[in-house]
């Protein structure tokens, strides 16, 4: 409603109407008096001021007057929306291209959005809003559409500009294990290195990360404090091992078990080394040839402990068999000696693959003896056979003399 006043020449009345929806906005001033003083009475009117609208009145008593109302309108407003990241610069790739702002007017969807990207730098402005609704000022405010894996805090006003702030909730870290397994006979043939080395791959790419596996941490380690998200996605973790030499490699296993790295040795073959003996000593001439001789097998100048023994019986010839190829990651480098045979010269010439090749030259006395019978082992019966010969010649001598002087 409004109420309008009736001045009489200027001065109130005191007389007021009140004009409504329900009276069509109309109303009448009645039973005025004409005249006062012996002149004309001059009515107007004036209206109690209204917010926000300007009065303007035109007509006069007689035809009427009327009374305008114009609205002073309200300048539109604008909400400025700003949108913040709390997410290590999209350290994980969960971030989205794009997010979606609602406005709300007196808790109310108004239906209208913004769209907020990288592209406009994550920030907008909801402009030309009604400032007013039903006489009040309308209070807006915002809301944003739910972005996964963010928590959302909204902070400022409509006047200075709310600030959508969305922090990322943070993946916990990773961790990979690693473990070195060795099939190498307990690195019998020396291979083994002191150290090596594991790269980690993150689906697939280097991450420059390694490990150093030794024997002083048992040969195992971890690769610790990984991001578990790239993209939004969870990362594939692998391994490799940087390559062995004289190894084969297999690995197996999972990030989360951790992986095996088995190294199986390319076992090198077994070698063989061939030994003949050659006399040299006229077809045993002298007799002094034995019936075995002893061959002894050094391993880069040490002892084995293994010997071949040769006779006539395997023609002078053997092999030691089954023998390690290597020895502390180096070939092994194998030679031969005979222990040592009376009356003879001993030579030893070839190589461990083609085989040794043991020469014994005898070497005769300067008045050398008529041939003997090939030297036996020796058991002592030789010694009494001996003693009885020397004691038979000696009582054919004595017998001898006995005659010779039984005859004088």
């Amino acid at each position: 409603e409004i109420t309008v006043k009736l001045l009489a020449n200027g001065v109130s009345t005191g007389k007021t109407l009140t004009l409504t929806e329900g009276n069509d906005w109309h109303g009448v001033f009645e039973n005025l008096d004409a005249v006062s003083g012996g002149k004309p009475i001059v009515y107007t009117v004036e209206e109690v001021s209204v917010p926000k609208y300007k009065t303007s009145i035109s007509g006069n008593a007689t035809d009427g007057y009327t009374i305008t109302n114009t609205l002073k309108e309200p300048k539109p407003v604008s909400v400025p929306v700003e949108k913040v990241w709390q997410d290590k610069d999209d350290h994980y790739g969960y971030r989205p291209v794009e997010i979606t702002v609602k406005l709300l007017a007196n808790g109310v969807s108004t239906g209208k959005t913004l769209t907020l990207t990288e592209g406009n730098d994550w920030h907008g402005v909801f402009e030309n809003l009604d400032a007013v609704s039903g006489g009040e000022a309308i209070v807006y405010t915002v809301e944003e559409v739910s972005v996964p894996e963010y928590m959302t805090s909204i902070s400022g006003n409509a006047t200075d500009g709310y600030t959508i702030t969305n922090t990322l909730k943070e993946p916990k870290p990773v961790s990979v294990p690693v473990e070195k397994v060795w099939q190498d006979k307990d690195d019998h043939y020396g291979y083994r290195p002191t150290e090596i080395t594991v790269k980690l791959l993150a689906n697939g790419v280097s991450t420059g990360k390694t490990l150093t596996l030794t024997e002083g941490n048992n040969w195992r380690g971890v690769f610790e404090n990984l991001d578990a998200v790239s993209g939004g996605k969870p990362i594939v973790y692998t391994v490799e091992e940087v390559s062995v030499p004289e190894y084969m490699t297999s690995i197996s296993g999972n990030a989360t078990d951790g992986y095996t790295i088995t190294n199986t040795l390319n076992e090198p073959k077994p070698v063989s080394v061939p030994v003949e003996k050659v006399w040299q000593d006229k077809d045993d001439h002298y007799g002094y040839r034995p019936v075995e001789i002893t061959v002894k097998l050094l391993a880069n100048g040490v002892s084995t402990g293994k010997t071949l023994t040769l006779t006539e019986g395997n023609d002078w010839h053997g092999v030691f068999e089954n023998l390690d190829a290597v020895s502390g990651g180096e070939a092994i480098v194998y030679t031969v000696e005979e222990v040592s045979v009376p009356e003879y010269k001993t030579n030893i010439s070839g190589n461990a693959t083609d085989g040794y090749t043991i020469t014994n030259t005898v070497v005769p006395l300067s008045d050398p003896p008529r041939k003997q019978q090939k030297r036996m082992p020796y058991t002592g019966a030789g010694t009494i056979r001996c003693l009885f010969v020397l004691l038979a010649t000696g009582g054919i001598i004595l017998a001898g003399m006995r005659r010779k002087k039984e005859t004088k």
